[in-house]
């Protein structure tokens, strides 16, 4: 018998074909070895396996082209990500049909994400959800098409470009123009979602322009259309730099520092600016960029990045809705205008050799919303109100029950520290509530500067915040060491551990649960500029306390960690704090005429 070709023997049943298959490629073909029997006939036998042996070796190095360009993909990948988070993004400084094309057909490609969404199974809740942004937005499309205004579609073109390693260093008016053409197949996207919704599982068109290449995806990979090169006309060394960059460089500060509420201040802020005026070479920043977005400001709702993250809108789009509440004069003025104002002041003395405008400003600026001043302000509890709160069947549950002692104990603390609700739950049991070695006196330390919980990034206000305020001798009398003492032994680091932690906050559901007991209680109040609504309502009701006790000794205000209006900053820093006696003695001066509960021990 003539000899067998390669991988086929003779057994004592008949010919059979063998291969073992390489380790590497095990995972995808599922086996060690493939093995088929070829029957009893030598003819038959050796020219099926001829035949095995070359879709064999097909298969093989196909499987080996596939690693190849994986180990290639992945090396492509590493390298992208080991460069410094400014450098990334490659500038394209051109629009080219190859450019708009691949940007659709990108946009088509991620529906491919929603159908398997859709077949693991949809929830009521996500389908609602779902629905009411594809009704929105399809408004929206049809509308920026028709009047030729896409500003509000301009960060979603943006995140495609950024998902793929890109951002445009072109003219504003280049960018809208290239919104406007990629906006038809964001449309013929949400239709495509519309009929998914009515049961009708379509799939996306397919343009003749594959997706967008990523920034760091070989340009010799199979598949890959080496023309998409041309669209993009990007100059890695290119000395422009983009907005994104200035505004990094000031985040940047504030992140090494450590100077938490700083960039919790300014981040959301900045991020919103950048979403808004768009990630542009700096020499092309306009006065009118900075107009527009103050003017934003009026027609979006106070807790914005939270709507955008619910509705899946941008805040150009969120602002194209009807709101029943807008942000208010006071956000206006304190937190976005205060903070445009320092981080141009800084922009313009680090970048104006750069190419970053020195004529920018927010002089003039004004609140152009509906809102009136003082409308959000909370006021003091009545004293029927306290009675209520603090006397009422709720807290004589909490009180029975050492389970429950956070409910009892964020209330009481509260009314007689006056701090903010986060100054509270963020203390630290370990390293938070101490006892003065000099004068005995027992106080809650409120600062930054002390170790916290894991999941939490203390803070406070400002440096005037940061203040030790003495614990008042009715919480001493009814019990708050010893609730403390029960915490620290437990080894915890929050002062309510059973309120956990959100978003790197010691206070997320606290707050909410007092606002929920408020509501329970038939307490809340939603008078236009004298409401009472939440936590902060017991600093209003501290300070009207001392402002009204005859004979206080200093100001509440150093108990509450308010600024004093007549006090510099520089007198400030060379007075220092106010000694914990003179503290002590002027918090001992207010009382309020109520019959606290004492609560039942903790269990040891």
């Amino acid at each position: 018998m003539p000899a067998l070709p390669r991988n086929c023997y003779k057994t004592p049943h008949g010919f059979l074909f063998r291969i073992t298959v390489p380790e590497a490629f095990r995972p995808a073909i599922g086996k060690r070895e493939i093995k088929q029997a070829l029957g009893k006939d030598y003819r038959e036998a050796v020219t099926q396996a001829r035949i095995l042996s070359v879709q064999v070796d097909r298969q093989f190095s196909e499987l080996r082209a596939q690693t190849i360009q994986q180990n290639e993909h992945q090396a492509a990948l590493d390298a992208y990500l080991a460069k410094p988070v400014d450098k990334r993004l490659i500038a394209i400084t051109e629009i080219t049909p190859e450019l708009i094309g691949g940007l659709r057909s990108l946009w088509l490609a991620t529906l491919e994400a929603d159908l398997a969404w859709r077949r693991e199974g949809l929830e009521d809740a996500d389908y609602d959800e779902l629905q009411q942004n594809i009704t929105e937005v399809k408004g929206m499309i049809a509308k920026a098409l028709a009047r030729g205004q896409p500003d509000a579609f301009i960060p979603v073109v943006r995140t495609l470009l950024v998902g793929r390693g890109y951002q445009l260093a072109i003219t504003q008016e280049e960018e809208r123009k290239l919104v406007l053409d990629v906006l038809p197949a964001i449309q013929e996207g949400y239709d495509i979602l519309e009929q998914r919704q009515s049961g009708r599982l379509v799939d996306p068109p397919k343009y003749d322009t594959p997706p967008l290449r990523a920034a760091w995806e070989p340009v010799s990979s199979p598949g890959c259309n080496d023309k998409r090169e041309t669209h993009l006309n990007a100059n890695k060394t290119s000395a422009v730099h983009l907005f994104e960059e200035v505004i990094n460089d000031f985040l940047g500060v504030y992140a090494k520092s450590k100077k938490t509420a700083m960039y919790r201040k300014h981040q959301p802020v900045l991020t919103m600016l950048l979403e808004v005026v768009g990630n542009k070479p700096i020499t092309e920043l306009r006065q009118s960029d900075l107009n527009g977005f103050f003017k934003l400001l009026g027609k979006i709702p106070p807790r914005w990045n939270d709507a955008c993250r619910k509705r899946k809108l941008t805040v150009l789009q969120l602002a194209e809705l009807e709101h029943p509440v807008t942000l208010g004069p006071k956000s206006f003025e304190d937190t976005y205008l205060a903070s445009i104002r320092s981080f141009l002041k800084v922009a313009k003395k680090d970048w104006q050799d750069k190419g970053f405008p020195t004529t920018l400003t927010t002089d003039g600026q004004q609140y152009q919303g509906d809102r009136k001043e003082g409308e959000d302000k909370q006021r003091p509890f009545r004293q029927a109100e306290l009675k209520r709160l603090f006397e009422g069947p709720e807290m004589q549950s909490y009180a029975a029950d050492p389970a429950q002692a956070h409910c009892y104990w964020l209330p009481h603390i509260g009314l007689y520290t006056g701090a903010r609700v986060n100054e509270i739950c963020q203390l630290n049991p370990q390293t938070d509530i101490l006892r003065d070695e000099e004068s005995g006196i027992w106080y809650f330390w409120i600062t930054d500067e002390t170790e916290g919980h894991e999941d939490i990034a203390k803070s406070t206000k400002n440096s005037v915040s940061r203040r030790k305020t003495p614990i008042h001798s009715k919480l001493l009398d009814l019990g708050i060491l010893a609730y403390v003492d029960s915490v620290r032994k437990q080894g915890k680091t929050l002062l309510f551990p059973l309120w956990k932690p959100v978003r790197k906050k010691a206070s997320g559901k606290a707050e909410k649960w007092f606002v929920k007991l408020l509501r329970d209680m038939g307490l809340r109040d939603e008078t236009t500029g004298a409401r009472l609504v939440g936590m902060h309502a017991f600093r209003f009701t501290l300070e009207h306390k001392g402002a009204n006790t005859k004979g206080l000794p200093w100001p509440i205000d150093h108990i509450t960690g308010h600024a004093i209006p007549t006090i510099s900053k520089v007198s400030r820093d060379y007075k220092g704090e106010l000694i914990l006696p003179n503290k002590q003695e002027t918090l001992e001066a207010i009382q309020f005429d109520l019959a606290f509960i004492k609560p039942m021990a903790p269990e040891r």
